[in-house]
């Protein structure tokens, strides 16, 4: 196995960058998950999150633009 040695200043530089990067994910984990595990999401959630109107959203589902829409069509 090789080793490799590194200042101690640049190990902590990498540690506040990996440590950046850690809260920034989890941040955007939190924004995408649902608020409501293993819930559905409204009309208006949806098209907030697609930034389309409701008549776009209902395109989408007649012509299964949209696979997610689709297989709630089919539940």
């Amino acid at each position: 196995m090789e080793c490799k040695l590194i200042e101690a200043a640049a190990f902590e530089e990498l540690k506040a960058i990996v440590n950046r990067i850690q809260i920034r994910t989890t941040h955007l984990a939190t924004k995408t998950m649902p608020r409501k595990p293993g819930g559905w999401l409204t009309q208006e959630e949806v098209c907030g999150m697609l930034r389309v109107s409701k008549r776009s959203l209902q395109t989408y589902r007649d012509e299964r633009i949209n696979r997610y829409c689709s297989e709630v069509e089919s539940l």
